[in-house]
């Protein structure tokens, strides 16, 4: 399987020992996708993966993070990581890490939202890094802030172009975030 190297799908694995099947990352291969995904229950990360012919994935296989981690190790100047997948996670440096079958991950696709022509979706642009950053500036804990986006009075809807505003109530503290462009 081949993997973009700049995914880093073990920063959302959970952490939490009583939810042992999200501990792993899911390799899966169904319906003409070919998915990895990682969760801890509060936020998910899906990313396409190209599976090689020599690849053996039949239905759902958990890799330990480590495994993921070592591959962009060896994957040096290479935009991709590259895992064999027949019974392991084989490292092109012969290194194996066991794959996990006996684990029932959860079905991610019930929290993906699907666009069935019910709602419009907006974007609204904004560099997350700055977002972090400015909510550890007014003392946000636990990173945690309340994040509000302008609507136009006019037509209800985002306003892509105006400031998100961040708060913190025991702080005082605001944060304002200008858009980016995309």
């Amino acid at each position: 399987m081949k993997i973009p190297k700049n995914c880093k799908l073990e920063k959302v694995v959970s952490k939490d020992e009583t939810r042992e099947p999200l501990q792993s990352i899911l390799i899966e291969s169904k319906d003409g996708q070919n998915n990895a995904v990682a969760t801890d229950g509060r936020r998910m990360a899906i990313v396409p993966i190209e599976i090689a012919d020599e690849d053996q994935l039949d239905g759902q296989k958990l890799m330990t993070p480590k495994a993921l981690i070592e591959a962009r190790k060896q994957a040096k100047k290479a935009k991709e990581s590259t895992i064999g997948l027949n019974g392991a996670a084989m490292m092109p440096n012969g290194e194996v890490y066991p794959l996990r079958t006996d684990l029932k991950y959860p079905f991610w696709q019930n929290v993906v939202p699907q666009n069935t022509g019910g709602g419009d979706y907006q974007t609204i642009s904004f560099n997350a890094k700055f977002l972090y950053e400015l909510a550890q500036a007014i003392g946000c804990p636990n990173d945690c802030v309340k994040l509000q986006i302008e609507t136009n009075p006019a037509t209800g809807k985002l306003d892509a172009s105006r400031p998100l505003i961040i708060e913190e109530k025991i702080t005082g503290g605001k944060g304002i975030l200008m858009p980016t462009r995309d």
